[in-house]
This record gives C-alpha cells, structure tokens and sequence, in this order.
C-alpha cells in the first residue's frame, strides 16, 4: 500500500524538474452522491511525438477508505498513423484531425471523464458515467494518456515500432505499465513526483479498458502475473486483431496501422495477444468484466465476438452484449457502470438483461 500526496509537476524549458505547487481542480459531475472529487494531472517523462510530455490525471475524493481501492482507466481511440512512409505529422494521417499529439490524448481523457463534449466521438457514450460509479463507490482512479495511437502496444525498448518507415517512437505500452507501477512501486511514485493524498491498497487493483484501452488491459496482462490484478473490465474491444486482416474485410488502411504498430512478422500470429488467448492459457484474473455489442459500427464482428463466447464460458466472468450500434457503453449509462464497477469489486453480476448468455 502507498501513501501518496498531492503534487502537481511544474516543467521548464530545459526539462528540469521545478519546484512543485499544491493544487487540484475540482471535478464537478451530477452522478457522484457526494461532492468533492478532484483532478491531479501529472506531466511525465515520455514524449509524444509532437515533442510534448505525456500527462496522466488522478481523480479522487478526501474521504475514499483507507486504504482505497484503485482503477486504471485506458481510454478508447488510442490509433493513428501517417500515411507517408517517413512523413511528418502535418502529412495526412488515419484520423483527420490526427491524433499523435498530446493535445488529442488530454482531450480524450477530459471526453473520458465526460468533460470535453467539444468534438465528442459519436459512437462513443462518454458521460463520465463512469468516473461517477467509481467514485460513489470509493475508488481511486488513474487516467494515462496515449498519444502515440499504437493500441498501447510499443515501448521503444522491448516493443518498438517500425522505424524505418516511421520517424517517431511509440510509447503506449510504456505509458499503461508506468501507471501500474506508480500504485505498486514507491520508489517509482516517487521518482515521478506523482502522489495524491490517498493510501491505496494494493490488493484491489482494476483494469478497465475502453475500446482500444482493451489493448492496454491485454498488454499489461501479458507482462504481469493474473493474480496481481483484482479484476479487469473491457468495453467494445478490438481484441482478435486478425480480423483487421482478412481479405473479406474492408480495413486495409487499419491492416497498414497495425503493421507499422506490430511489425510484419507479428502478423501471422497476432491473435496470440489477446484476451481470448490469455482466457485460453488460465492467465486471466478470476474477474473479467467485457461489455460489446454485435452492432458496434468501429469493430469487424471477428475481432470481438469470438472473444465474447470464450469470456462467456469463465466461471463467474460477466459478458453483456448491448445489441445496438454503439462503441463504448459503459461510460454513458450509470445503472451499467454502477453494475460494472460492482461486479469487480464483489464479484456480483450486476441484474441487467445479459444477451450473451
């Protein structure tokens, strides 16, 4: 268990660290019972490629139980390239506008935790609905950013990403583990200056993955021991990745991001990272949580349909199909997030009509 305290990072130009100001933002949300939640953000050491260092946000009240229950929350989105082999980010990209840059990353958190609704992604419900039902239930929340659109996969040590057609480093798997280690390594907390006033017990760590964030919850999986993670929660993910490459599917320009991401050896194999694969080798912890629907108008059906009859098979796993053409439920819907967020903290499977089963 870590006891952190609330800091906020200052950076000057010549990357030093500052000294350090106590402050935090309110968060004002109607769907949290009592009020007093605030924001922390916190500048790291990774840089996007646009040149500016990543930012992760806390959220929180003074009153969480002690210790606190704490959840990593990977938003959605989180993919772009850019068209031009070597190119630089003014060229034409997947998304337009492109989302390699810190600025989209902050933006979607603020989306995330329903407080950006300036260009909110139609297919998905953010509300905040979510940031809510954690709250009201006493959890600690930690939201990383991912600015390098690489399904939270690269980290230029171990997962780099293709170089030589690419001029900039990934590092969204290196984000989505930092995270998990500023709740469970105190010499790192430290190391980063990130501390907010809440002891968190170690023992009640949960993954929530939305759209894309599935990925991280995947990634960090495959690196970290099932039994270290209480619980994990994925909405709509894109989790057999093949399905981006069959023929009879119309994502070539996904199959061209996937294999700068990945590398094109990884391909014929890429189905082995998967929580469906990770269900398979019993390296799964004991709560899975996954929330889709057979009408998602961002998913081909063979990336998560599968998946979702496999996690439908765990004993005392939670799968619900929305069965309508949505991307991202669980952060629009309070009853579902209520359910959510009760399912992995007692196991319970929240009283909803469950179509997958």
């Amino acid at each position: 268990m870590l006891l952190w305290t609330l800091l906020v990072g200052c950076w000057p130009n010549d990357g030093e660290r500052a000294s350090l100001d106590f402050s935090a933002i309110p968060y004002d949300n109607a769907d949290v019972v009592d009020s007093g939640a605030l924001i922390s953000f916190f500048d790291g050491d990774r840089l996007c490629p646009d040149g500016e260092r990543n930012r992760t946000i806390a959220l929180f009240r003074d009153d969480l139980p002690d210790p606190a229950p704490v959840a990593i929350i990977y938003h959605a989105g989180a993919f772009d390239f850019i068209f031009d082999e070597l190119g630089d980010l003014n060229d034409p990209s997947f998304y337009n506008p492109g989302r390699l840059n810190r600025g989209w990353a902050v933006g979607k958190a603020w989306e995330t935790l329903g407080l950006n609704l300036n260009i909110p992604d139609a297919a998905e419900e953010n509300e905040g609905a979510l940031a809510a039902a954690l709250l009201n239930a006493g959890v600690a929340q930690i939201y990383p950013t991912n600015c390098w659109g690489d399904f939270w996969h690269n980290d230029p040590e171990i997962r780099p990403n293709d170089l030589d057609v690419e001029v900039f480093e990934r590092s969204g798997f290196t984000v989505a583990n930092d995270a998990l280690r500023l709740v469970t390594d105190e010499a790192f907390a430290n190391e980063q200056d990130f501390q907010i006033p809440v002891e968190l017990d170690q023992s009640q760590i949960y993954l929530i993955g939305l759209g894309s964030g599935s990925r991280a919850v995947t990634e960090i999986l495959l690196t970290t021991a099932a039994a270290d993670v209480a619980g994990v929660l994925v909405d709509s993910p894109p989790d057999l990745l093949s399905a981006y490459i069959d023929p009879l599917d119309p994502f070539d320009e996904e199959e061209e991001g996937l294999r700068r991401i990945y590398g094109e050896l990884a391909l014929p194999s890429i189905d082995d990272q998967s929580l469906q694969t990770l269900a398979g080798d019993d390296a799964l912890p004991a709560r899975v949580g996954m929330i889709w629907s057979d009408a998602d108008p961002r998913l081909p059906q063979g990336s998560v349909a599968p998946t979702a009859e496999t996690l439908a098979g765990l004993p005392g796993a939670w799968v619900y199909n929305q069965r309508r053409p949505v991307h991202v439920s669980v952060n629009g819907d309070l009853e579902l997030a209520t359910g959510a967020v009760e399912y992995l903290l007692t196991g319970t499977i929240p009283q909803i009509e469950d179509d997958a089963r």
